[in-house]
């Protein structure tokens, strides 16, 4: 949070949300900058690292020792960077 609200971005606001036995949610908004017409865009992602929950995977499966079964790759952070919340804040910069 700190970081992007070093970036500059006209009309960012962030909250931290967090609820006991949960992982805690950024949530941010930025106002729009053109009266006429604005637009309303949802952008979602997580940010790396959440707790592994080893209770909640199948029988020989684990967040951290991936596993290749059929063809399918089982593990976690095998599909993803964990960078959306960055990225997101660098997007609305740069336009």
């Amino acid at each position: 949070m700190d970081w992007a609200e070093k970036q500059g971005v006209k009309g960012l606001s962030l909250e931290l949300l967090e609820r006991e036995g949960r992982s805690p949610l950024v949530f941010g908004e930025i106002a729009a900058t053109v009266e006429q017409d604005p637009k309303t865009i949802l952008m979602y992602g997580h940010i790396d690292k959440q707790p592994h929950l080893t209770n909640q995977w199948d029988e020989g499966l684990h967040p951290t020792k991936p596993v290749i079964i059929d063809g399918k790759l089982y593990g976690r952070g095998g599909a993803d960077d964990g960078y959306a919340f960055f990225a997101s804040i660098m997007i609305i910069r740069t336009l």
